[in-house]
């Protein structure tokens, strides 16, 4: 908080003044009960009233007593609304709360004030870049770079566009910062990471052996480690994040590196633990809580990273990726419908959060519910996602109606992940439901090449049911003429599929629709394949007829429970029957 002092045109034989100066004095040594007193009593004899209200109002936030500090303010500026220093103190009041939008209109009118107030200038960039008008936060903060006497400002400004991610413009102004500043070893780690962020891994190299000749740390081993990985130096980079492990084995830093890097290279079972580690030193860290969720889902252990997820909302409850990972998890069990609600969460959350909107639109998709699916994927696309997967669904859904216009989104796919077989098996579907058998041909021998070359063994078994079964396994895995009927539906078309959650899925729709012999089935088949199934196992505890069958069904929830991944569904069909 700034205070204001005295003019030195002022009567220096003024009691008033003296008392004002004694005040300050105070206050600069940490005495802010006395130095209240002493504003207060220069105020009753007549000095400036504003000066008085701006020093009682920083006074006040010292001592906490944030109300307080604000109805001096306010006090001075009705008194003076042209005191730049209460505006300021008002705005970073206002900044501390999170009130942004107001703090903003402060700290702009302060600064036309003042424009050479550096601190000022940071508070406006500062709010400007968490209201999302990043833009105008780094037109803003760039003035800082250019000259700003002081290193610890140019930290502050570099801290706040870090945290906007303008990663771009944060490198990009500190590369023009003086060579003294480029010396200090926090601006040259920020200027590291910047670096890696936008892609100069070869300057965040150079960036990270220059930190490390200066100042040998474990911490610093281990950025100059993900900048090795980032230059396809796998091998080094590793040994010396083990390294810096071995030196500091609980120094936050370190174990985040590691852990990024084990992540990012797919070491996902290594990760686990040290996220584990990582949680026991910061329980409260609501990113690395998902993050552990997101390793253990990329496992195929969905229902164990669920409750990670969740714990990271207990945290964070508007961590809006959070919430789509639980609705992705969900989707992954099968459970397409009791993921939407999780996906609109996020949305609320940040309507411009384009992955959620697919993640709706594939939920919706696999529901059948395609024109509600068509809506939530160009909602996606109109975001500008570069996304190949969001370009494959909208070919999907506008396949089923209209062949000719999903070439242009499976092209568009194919253009941005060219070497995913999935475009191309769909461009090969495209041509054979147009009447172009040969470049169909030729589109699915590319798809097979492309899934031979990335072992990607369910797309090779499509292909070759397509090649098999040929127009009749594109209809099915379109979901085209496929509606689910009566209990005496065949059950062949289930032949080829292998997941528990697709027949749960169909029984749900069958649940829908009344017809409870042919949910029953399909449930009957999901715990076939899945005898863990918690959600397959609660519906057959509602629907059973049969008094043994159902027994067994409750028995079943039960050793489910006893393993610890029952679901709340199970819980209340346990509840219900027992």
């Amino acid at each position: 908080m700034k205070i204001l002092k005295s003019s030195s045109g002022e009567d220096e034989k003024n009691p008033a003044k003296e008392i004002f100066d004694r005040g300050i004095e105070l206050y600069e040594k940490g005495d802010f009960e006395e130095a209240v007193s002493s504003f207060t009593k220069a105020g009753e004899m007549g000095f400036r009233k504003d000066s008085v209200e701006n020093n009682l109002g920083a006074c006040y936030e010292q001592l906490g007593r944030f109300s307080d500090a604000r109805a001096h303010y306010g006090a001075a500026l009705l008194e003076n609304p042209r005191n730049a220093p209460a505006l300021k103190n008002m705005a970073t009041s206002l900044l501390f709360d999170g009130l942004w939008f107001d703090a903003e209109k402060l700290f702009s009118k302060a600064l036309w004030l003042d424009p050479y107030d550096s601190e000022t200038r940071l508070g406006l960039g500062t709010c400007l870049l968490r209201l999302k008008d990043v833009k105008r936060g780094i037109k803003t903060l760039r003035p800082i770079f250019r000259k700003s006497p002081s290193i610890q400002m140019v930290l502050k400004a570099m801290h706040e566009l870090g945290d906007a991610g303008a990663y771009e413009s944060l490198y990009d102004l500190s590369i023009g910062l003086p060579e003294d500043f480029r010396k200090n070893d926090e601006i040259l780690m920020f200027m590291g990471k910047a670096a890696l962020e936008v892609g100069l891994h070869a300057d965040a190299l150079e960036l990270f052996k220059k930190l490390n000749s200066r100042s040998k740390s474990a911490a610093n081993k281990s950025w100059l480690a993900l900048a090795r990985i980032a230059n396809n130096d796998q091998e080094i980079g590793m040994a010396l994040l083990d390294e810096a492990r071995r030196e500091e084995p609980d120094d936050p830093e370190v174990l985040q590196n590691l852990v990024f890097a084990l992540h990012g290279s797919d070491m996902l079972d290594e990760a686990i633990p040290i996220y584990r580690k990582l949680l026991s030193l910061s329980p409260d860290d609501w990113i690395l809580w998902n993050n552990l969720g997101n390793a253990l889902y990329n496992l195929g252990r969905y229902e164990e990273s669920i409750p990670k997820f969740v714990t990271s909302l207990e945290k964070n409850p508007d961590y809006e990726i959070a919430w789509n990972n639980i609705g992705n998890a969900l989707e992954k069990m099968g459970l397409y419908r009791d993921s939407i609600p999780y996906h609109k969460r996020a949305m609320e959350i940040d309507s411009d959060f384009d992955y959620a909107h697919h993640a709706e639109a594939d939920a919706l998709y696999l529901l059948g519910r395609y024109e509600e699916a068509d809506k939530a994927i160009s909602e996606s696309l109109s975001l500008g996602t570069v996304c190949a997967e969001s370009w494959i669904l909208k070919a999907k859904i506008t396949m089923r109606t209209s062949p000719e216009s999903a070439f242009d989104y499976a092209e568009m796919a194919a253009e941005l992940d060219p070497e995913s077989p999935e475009p191309f098996l769909l461009l090969s579907i495209c041509h054979e439901l147009s009447g172009s058998p040969e470049e169909a041909e030729r589109m699915l021998r590319k798809a097979q090449a492309l899934a031979e070359a990335s072992d990607d063994d369910e797309m090779q078994k499509t292909i070759e049911e397509i090649r098999r079964r040929g127009l009749s396994a594109i209809l099915k895995m379109l979901n085209i003429g496929q509606d689910i009927g009566e209990a005496t539906e065949d059950m062949a078309r289930y032949d080829c599929i292998d997941s528990a959650g697709s027949f749960y899925t169909d029984g749900m729709r069958l649940v829908d629709k009344g017809d409870l012999n042919g949910a029953r089935a399909l449930f009957r088949k999901a715990l076939s394949f899945d005898p863990d199934s918690a959600s397959a196992t609660a519906a057959l505890i509602r629907l059973e007829n049969d008094r043994s069958n159902r027994k067994k069904y409750i028995s079943n929830g039960l050793k489910i429970r006893a393993k610890g991944i029952s679901t709340a569904d199970l819980e209340e069909s346990l509840r219900g029957r027992r």
